[in-house]
């Protein structure tokens, strides 16, 4: 009898601890199945993420190009028109104004004074033109800077 008291009472005992095993064996297994979800979740995140970057660095880039482009078109024209200001200036300074006429039907001043005026306003185009072109440099760079700090 205290033999079946005892055997009952190990049984229980090793019952216990068997069960407390198995609940613990149990637990980590789900514990590592989470864990393990959640790392792939983390990474089809980091994936989407990764992919996301990659499609604003390109659409950075495409802007960035079309604003280097933009650029080099009004450095073209920019350095067409200094060129063009620069021409009528020595056809001014040729001419010397002695071939044009002394007078013209518009009061004010002789064609000669008209021409050079002309030509200096055409010279301040041009130097106009240098440094809008320069100020829209910087503003795209900044423009360009805020907008990526932003995302």
């Amino acid at each position: 009898m205290i033999f079946d008291k005892w055997l009952t009472a190990g049984v229980g005992v090793l019952a216990c601890i068997v069960g407390f095993t198995a609940g613990q064996t149990l637990g980590d297994l789900r514990l590592k199945e989470e864990r393990n979800a959640h790392l792939k979740a983390m990474q089809e995140v980091q994936k989407q993420n990764e992919e996301e970057l990659r499609r604003r660095e390109d659409s950075a880039k495409a802007a960035v190009d079309s604003l280097l482009s933009q650029l080099s078109d009004a450095d073209h024209r920019n350095r067409s028109l200094a060129q063009s200001a620069a021409r009528l200036r020595e056809q001014l300074k040729l001419a010397g104004g002695s071939a044009m006429p002394a007078s013209s039907g518009i009061a004010g001043g002789t064609c000669g004074e008209r021409l050079a005026r002309c030509a200096e306003l055409l010279g301040e185009g041009g130097e106009l033109l240098a440094e809008g072109s320069g100020i829209c440099e910087r503003i795209a760079v900044r423009k360009d800077a805020i907008r990526d700090y932003r995302r």
